[in-house]
């Protein structure tokens, strides 16, 4: 009883280890987005490969190998269990277990859910099968217990190997974050402790999950929830904050980590610009409306920076001296790809970034002070996403900053 109770329950244990192996690698260590997408175009990946795009051979090849000890093991623990046609079972388990994970993939946001990944994960699985057969077939039968063990030891291994090898889910950049989703406030009303937010939140590519408000001490670094009650896209909220804590207004979807929206709280003014903002000194310039009635969207101390947004444009006040081979990047994302102009449509984003020293600057054509100032139009053919903005000198990025044009 004991050997016929070991010779299924090591096998399945083996099973069970690599299991928690394959979804480590496919599920947690992937990040969570708003995101869902899929690719149902059988063998896309085989064409992407042929067209000279290696990378996509060593996905191919990884999704192949990672299978292969899960074919192994479900050989191993259904023949252990007498099961008839348990090469057919395997394979029909393994189809099983990937489909799942490319439908939890898609459904979270974990990633491109592929019929290409169920391919290569069942060809994989028949691998291992096979492996298993031979084994079976042609090893002495006194040493198969000893080979069988050997194998999946091996197997083990190289899970725990891939495992290692896989690095942890990043967080989203700021940049990916306000790509997934669009986010405004339209009132802030502050009283004595307690701030009242009203506005919109929607994803872009799915449902919009569950959410909450969140608001986050700039100085303290303390979160304090508010009470939230989204109808279709807007929402109301009120939390108690301590008086006169500038805040950072989070959004937190349900089953994910709080998200920024890169928009502040001082009071009741809605600011772009996390901490207090020195200057820009726009003593004896023209600059005062631009300064004064535009909206500040990214600071650069280090380069004596400053971008504003006012009627429908983006000002560049730049204190510090520019190298002529300066780029002033101006990249505007968008999920109306296909409105971009047609050699911008596979980069999915806009590029109207220019020299310094050309046509965009206003320095000789009114009195600048310090600055140097530079502008350009925001494009209004297709809804924003996101902005990019920074200084590129020598394929370097000097700086960057993200942030959202909507007033």
């Amino acid at each position: 009883m004991k050997t016929f109770l070991h010779k299924k329950s090591l096998p399945f244990l083996f099973l069970c280890i690599f299991l928690l192996f394959i979804f480590y690698i496919t599920l947690y260590t992937r990040t969570f987005t708003l995101t869902q997408s899929c690719q149902l175009d059988l063998f896309w990946s085989y064409r992407e490969w042929m067209k000279g795009r290696p990378g996509f051979a060593r996905e191919i090849l990884l999704n192949i190998a990672l299978f292969m000890p899960l074919g192994y093991f479900l050989s191993h623990v259904l023949d252990s269990c007498k099961v008839k046609r348990y090469g057919l079972v395997a394979v029909l388990l393994a189809l099983a277990v990937s489909s799942a994970v490319e439908v939890i993939q898609y459904v979270d946001g974990l990633g491109l859910g592929e019929l290409d990944d169920v391919f290569n994960n069942v060809l994989g699985a028949c691998l291992g099968i096979g492996v298993y057969k031979l084994l079976a077939r042609f090893c002495n039968e006194d040493k198969l217990p000893c080979w069988k063990l050997i194998l999946s030891v091996l197997f083990l291994l190289a899970g725990a190997v891939g495992c290692h090898m896989v690095k942890a889910a990043l967080p989203l950049s700021s940049y990916a974050l306000l790509q997934q989703f669009d986010f405004a406030l339209t009132r802030v009303d502050a009283a004595e402790h307690n701030l009242s937010l009203q506005g919109y939140c929607r994803a872009y590519y799915r449902d919009t999950p569950p959410y909450q408000m969140i608001l986050r001490g700039e100085v303290t670094g303390k979160e304090y929830t508010a009470h939230t009650e989204v109808d279709g896209d807007s929402f109301c909220a009120s939390a108690a904050v301590p008086s006169g804590e500038p805040c950072e207004v989070l959004v937190k979807f349900k089953y994910y980590a709080p998200v920024r929206t890169l928009c502040y709280l001082k009071g009741n003014r809605v600011a772009n610009v996390a901490g207090p903002v020195t200057g820009p000194d726009i003593a004896d310039t023209d600059l005062g409306e631009i300064v004064n009635r535009g909206i500040l969207k990214a600071w650069e101390p280090k380069f004596d920076v400053y971008v504003y947004q006012f009627n429908g444009r983006l000002y560049w006040l730049v204190g510090s001296p520019l190298d002529k081979r300066t780029e002033i990047v101006f990249h505007i994302h968008t999920n109306e790809s296909a409105k971009l102009p047609e050699k911008r449509r596979k980069y999915k984003f806009d590029n109207l970034g220019f020299r310094a020293g050309g046509k965009n600057e206003l320095t000789g054509t009114m009195r600048c002070g310090k600055y140097r100032v530079f502008e350009r139009e925001i494009p209004s053919g297709y809804h924003i996403t996101a902005v990019r903005v920074g200084f590129y000198v020598d394929k370097k990025m000097q700086w960057q900053r993200y942030f959202r044009v909507g007033e």
